[in-house]
């Protein structure tokens, strides 16, 4: 466990970050490579939402690991992170930012089923 924030407060929630669209571009693009992470480590969060994204010193962290599961022993999975993608794509769409729900659940479930994950260069 470690403290996000600095010296003053905790990171916000995203969804209290104030963020402009810039901001969000970040943080989704942030938060596609760390589900990519998770995927490839087998898990999904199976509760996420902007109310379990911190964001902190233009860096996006994920919380709330409580309810994940597994993704290659859970039949629920596949469900349960298409339903944290739509949670997540319905809060940053009213903000106008996108995220191609269908276009990264493919991407997750291939890599989910593929190895290991490697950061990108």
């Amino acid at each position: 466990m470690e403290f996000i924030g600095d010296l003053s407060q905790a990171a916000p929630r995203l969804v209290h970050a104030g963020l402009d669209r810039s901001g969000l571009t970040s943080a989704r693009d942030q938060l596609v490579e760390s589900l990519r992470a998770l995927a490839r480590a087998g898990i999904v969060h199976a509760d996420l939402s902007v109310y379990n994204l911190l964001w902190g010193e233009a860096l996006l962290v994920v919380i709330d690991f409580r309810q994940a599961v597994e993704v290659t022993t859970n039949l629920e999975a596949p469900a349960l992170l298409h339903r944290d993608l739509v949670n997540v794509a319905t809060s940053l769409g009213r903000r106008g930012v996108a995220l191609d729900v269908e276009a990264v659940f493919a991407q997750l479930l291939t890599d989910a089923f593929s190895g290991p994950y490697t950061a990108p260069p």
